[in-house]
Formats: structure tokens, sequence, C-alpha cells
């Protein structure tokens, strides 16, 4: 038990590592699909193998436990950069402070969900991940991109790409 709590620590370090990696090469928005989906995968797995014992079984699904950990710390840790690169400047600090707030009220929760359960722990972080894949495929990529410095200036893109999406339709 205590071996799995200090591995659970130390696996934010190549997190961290794998963000810088990623999300410089391949943008925010791929890398923060790629590792929620990671960890949706892997909650789901976990939750499916759960009806079955064996010793084997019960490693992997702890190894499967370290991989949806690397991937939720990831993921926290690329969501701080991605968000401020997607708020304009006058609103950045105050957005992202509310958005901190949720994220803080989602670790009050957690310990609620998980005491509920195993398969009901499983399921909400498996389904939860998986529905904010799909949320940030409506998000635009920030990579290499100006900050913008006001709402009118994030209209005034999104006109634009869709007048370049009409053009290429005619």
């Amino acid at each position: 038990m205590y071996i799995n709590v200090a591995v659970s620590g130390l696996i934010e370090t190549p997190a961290i590592y794998l963000v810088g990696l990623l999300s410089d090469r391949y943008g925010r928005k791929a890398a923060s699909i790629v590792f929620t989906l990671c960890v949706s995968i892997c909650c789901l797995w976990i939750l499916i193998l759960q009806y079955q014992s064996s010793d084997e079984i019960t490693q992997f699904q702890t190894y499967l436990a370290m991989i949806a950990k690397l991937g939720i710390s990831a993921v926290f840790s690329l969501i701080y950069v991605y968000t401020g690169e997607l708020l304009p400047t006058d609103t950045r600090s105050g957005a992202l402070g509310i958005c901190s707030m949720i994220g803080r009220i989602g670790g009050v929760v957690q310990p609620k969900v998980s005491s509920a359960g195993d398969t009901f722990a499983f399921t909400v972080f498996g389904i939860t991940t998986l529905v904010s894949c799909g949320l940030y495929l409506a998000l635009p990529e920030t990579l290499n991109k100006p900050l913008p410095d006001s709402i009118e200036e994030i209209e005034m893109e999104s006109l634009r790409k869709e007048q370049e999406e009409d053009k290429k339709e005619s």
C-alpha cells in the first residue's frame, strides 16, 4: 500500500515533462484530449476488470490506476496554461480564478464520490473525463497564436474562421 502511495506521488514528475513535450509539439488542445482520454480509458477499463479476480488482474488494475493518475496530473497542470491562453487579457485573471475555484469544488466532491464505492467512482470519473474530451473538441488551438486582448478580438477571429469555412464550402 505504501509503495502505491509513493509511486502515485512520483508519477506526477513525468506527467509534467510529458505535458511540456506534447503540448509544445502537438498543441494544447491535442495534449489535453490525449491525456483526458487516457484517464477515461483507464478508469473504464478498471471498471470492467473489477468483476474478475486474480493477482494478475489486480496488479494490472494498479498499473491502470497509475496511468490514470499520470494523465490527470498532466491535465491538471496543462489546463492552467490552456485556459490562460484561451481567455482575453481583460478577463484572464478573474476567469482563471473562477475556473480554479470550480476545480477545487471537484476536489471537495471527490472523496464523497470515492467513498460511494469503486464501481460508482470509476463510472463517474470515466464518464466525466470522456465527456470533457468531447468538450475539448469545441475549443480552439492556442499553440503559437497571439493571446487575445479582448472578447471582441475573439469574436472577430471566430467570424473570420466562419467566413473562411464558408469560402471553402462554396
